[in-house]
């Protein structure tokens, strides 16, 4: 199970659900979130990531789906 480093420096093991919820309070719909987050959960299966890390992974996932989503996502982040 891949782990992620926050930003404060602690870490915690990768929550899919929490992936999801985060996608779906930026405005995107709850099949295209949890289509992206298991892609990511794909991706760094076994892989040490940052929150850094996976939101970049979301915004160029998002580019596929709706760039107005990716904007909402970006901001909510920055």
């Amino acid at each position: 199970m891949a782990a992620v480093m926050k930003r404060d420096g602690t870490e915690e093991p990768f929550d899919i659900h929490k992936l999801i919820r985060s996608m779906k309070q930026s405005g995107l719909d709850g099949e295209t979130a949890a289509e992206v987050a298991e892609g990511i959960e794909y991706d760094i299966t076994d892989e040490d990531v940052s929150t850094d890390d996976i939101r970049s992974m979301v915004e160029d996932e998002l580019r596929y789906y709706k760039s107005d989503s990716l904007k909402r996502y970006g901001g909510k982040f920055a």
